[in-house]
């Protein structure tokens, strides 16, 4: 491979990883929304903690392939603000230790399983700092 070869294909990659950054920079806040005996709570949340907290579970959760429509009701939808797009999700997490985030509309509507890390740093997260009680369930799937 020729020197010019070489050095493009050096500033190539250098571009490329100086323009995708890290996600964690792009999010700039986390809303929560949830409901405490049918009144809505949301929560704005900017700090760095509890965005890597969501951010992790997003960035690791595994795309299902079947069993994609959760029948339960979602724990929680949380949103991360991403300069000037929105992703939104719903949460559910139980007392088995299961875990699942759906993507919501307009991204593609798909579920993910949360790795067990990510379910215990949210479900710490929700019990201590912000009072919810996990799903005492078994989340059901159509």
């Amino acid at each position: 491979m020729n020197v010019n070869k070489m050095l493009f294909l050096g500033v190539l990659i250098l571009f490329l990883l100086v323009s995708c950054g890290d996600v964690q920079e792009q999010v700039e806040q986390i809303n929560l929304q949830y409901w405490d005996d049918h009144k809505e709570t949301v929560i704005y949340r900017n700090d760095e903690d509890t965005m890597d907290t969501f951010i992790q579970a997003v960035e690791n959760a595994k795309k299902m392939e079947k069993q994609k429509i959760i029948k339960t009701e979602p724990l929680l939808s949380f949103y991360m603000q991403k300069d000037d797009r929105v992703e939104n999700y719903h949460l559910w997490i139980n007392t088995d230790k299961e875990g699942f985030i759906q993507q919501l509309h307009p991204q593609r509507n798909e579920t993910f399983r949360l790795d067990e890390s990510a379910i215990e740093k949210l479900a710490s997260f929700l019990i201590e700092k912000e009072n919810i009680e996990l799903i005492e369930k078994q989340i059901e799937f159509e």
